[in-house]
């Protein structure tokens, strides 16, 4: 049963004369009794329980809210901000190698050619024909590949031509559909 605020501060006098009396008055005028400065907010002795209870709930509280799952982001600001970092990774490693591809590579195999990916120090080129690429192949074996190396500042180990689709990125007719083989 919780005690009325006069009960309290009666209760909190007579526990602060108890003290005196062990401990005599001379050291209980140095310290402030804790009962005393809980009977002067409202709490009583047994209710001082409560108290404790209740501030360490708020540092719980406290703590969960600190080390606790952070809420994800739905937004589309991560999504486009994790693209603009991959294409500058990918402009940053391509970058200086398309400059280089355009120079040294004559004007129409340029043209017809598309540097798709450096992926451990293999460079990955698309081509329009077979023509184009054997081209190409011959150029590159014939110094052009060393050339290559010698002024791009990454890791070029190797060059990997393959014959790609159309810009229209549809594929060729086929010639056969109707001939019946």
């Amino acid at each position: 049963m919780p005690l009325t605020p006069p009960e309290v501060v009666a209760a909190a006098k007579q526990i602060e004369k108890v003290r005196r009396e062990k401990a005599g008055a001379k050291g209980a005028d140095r310290a402030r009794p804790a009962e005393k400065a809980l009977a002067e907010v409202g709490i009583a002795e047994g209710d001082q329980d409560n108290a404790s209870a209740s501030k360490t709930a708020e540092e719980i509280g406290q703590l969960r809210k600190h080390r606790g799952r952070r809420e994800r982001d739905l937004s589309i600001s991560a999504v486009i901000s994790g693209i603009r970092r991959q294409a500058d990774r990918t402009h940053k490693k391509l970058g200086e190698l398309i400059g280089l591809w355009e120079e040294l590579v004559p004007g129409q195999l340029a043209a017809g050619s598309r540097l798709t990916k450096l992926r451990g120090g293999v460079l990955h080129v698309e081509v329009d024909s077979s023509a184009a690429s054997y081209e190409l192949d011959r150029l590159l074996r014939n110094g052009l590949e060393g050339v290559l190396r010698e002024r791009f500042r990454g890791t070029l180990t190797g060059i990997r031509l393959r014959v790609g689709r159309p810009e229209g990125g549809q594929s060729p007719p086929d010639s056969n559909a109707g001939s019946g083989r």
